[in-house]
């Protein structure tokens, strides 16, 4: 054979090792950027490891640059975040509590606070700031920054945006794209895209999937009902170890154990047995006048809620008072009940007014003399 064709064939099986190496470079690729889709978001620090973070959704402003955008523009814009991100399906749920004006950004342990400032003018440990925008966590909070000297502070649509990005920073997503994943997320390091992609979902709900769903329901008190005086807390749920009720408002939080396995035959087509009821017996007064939220917790996971306002007599427990009124036309026309305070149930009860005339019965004994009256 001629050297010729010594090094013809040669370069012949050197082409088809570059061709079969090509191809498994090609396939690596493919194969490592559908595993950055299937992951879709790099996790970073999760202060908030049960799912649940209060957010502080008022503006602080530390510094002169405070920006032009009102307070009420600053609270729609959170708020459209917090609810954007709390749609997602997964576990994880921001929860807007109110301020003092004595509280201390830098100081809300188990908080997420947002600070608008100028760059020099952040909590202690916490400088520079050379973006637009940056999230810093320690202290057990969470401190969402931006940056007041910029333009972007000024636009709702750009605040938006970087708020939307910054607060998957505070659920424990970081920037896939510098970890080389190939996603479309509103969590890449530069941020175009005014409302969270199927990435940026794909990533929350890994971190946090959501339980399945719980057979039960919380039946009172009724989501926007109103509350006084000393009432229960039920509903049903066909499994659980512990049932707790979560009370919480601007400045609080309680947590109470219910009474669970009481008999509610209603449950059965559902459970496949009765002992499933919930009962909760609470003084409304204790939690003062005002909006309050109430969370049904089963071995720790929420069965549902409620947001309740609560209308109290200025006291916890009212001793000695005495009242009564005349309802007229009700619960029908030209019936009537009278409203009476009872002190045992910090709350008013319902008796009949006792002027509604006797309707003519029957005589059961015709034919007995004297059985049926004078008449009979």
């Amino acid at each position: 054979m001629t050297d010729w064709t010594n090094t013809r064939l040669n370069l012949r099986y050197r082409w088809k090792t570059v061709l079969i190496w090509g191809i498994g470079i090609v396939g690596a690729c493919v194969v490592a950027l559908w595993s950055g889709r299937a992951d879709a978001w790099v996790q970073d620090y999760q202060p908030f490891p049960d799912g649940n973070a209060p957010v502080v959704v008022h503006r602080f402003c530390r510094g002169p640059a405070c920006g032009s955008l009102s307070q009420r523009d600053w609270q729609q814009t959170i708020r459209s975040v917090v609810a954007e991100w709390n749609n997602t399906g997964s576990a994880f749920m921001f929860e807007e509590r109110g301020l003092r004006n004595t509280d201390d950004p830098c100081r809300l342990p188990g908080a997420v606070a947002v600070i608008v400032t100028d760059p020099a003018s952040l909590c202690p440990g916490d400088g520079p700031l050379r973006y637009n925008a940056r999230t810093e966590f320690g202290g057990r909070q969470a401190r969402v920054y931006i940056n007041a000297t910029t333009r972007s502070a000024r636009s709702l649509s750009s605040l938006r945006r970087m708020l939307l990005h910054e607060f998957g920073h505070v659920a424990g997503l970081n920037h896939p794209d510098a970890a080389g994943q190939n996603v479309t997320a509103v969590m890449n390091g530069t941020v175009y895209y005014d409302h969270l992609q199927a990435d940026d979902i794909a990533g929350i709900q890994a971190l946090y999937p959501a339980s399945e769903a719980l057979a039960g329901l919380l039946e009172n008190p009724g989501d926007g009902s109103s509350r006084s005086g000393i009432g229960i807390i039920s509903g049903w749920v066909c499994e659980a170890n512990e049932v707790t009720i979560e009370l919480s408002g601007d400045f609080y939080k309680q947590v109470w154990k219910a009474a669970y396995g009481t008999n509610r035959p209603d449950t059965w087509d559902v459970c496949g047995d009765g002992n499933n009821g919930f009962g909760l017996l609470f003084n409304w007064n204790r939690l003062g006048d005002g909006k309050h939220r109430v969370v049904a917790l089963v071995d720790g996971v929420e069965l549902g809620r409620a947001t309740v306002t609560v209308t109290t007599l200025g006291e916890e427990f009212l001793r000695g008072a005495k009242g009564e009124y005349v309802l007229e036309d009700f619960p029908s026309p030209g019936r009537s009940v009278v409203i009476e305070w009872e002190e045992s149930l910090q709350n008013f009860v319902i008796r009949p007014s006792g002027d509604e005339p006797e309707e003519p019965q029957e005589c059961q004994y015709p034919e007995i003399p004297g059985a049926c009256g004078d008449d009979g």
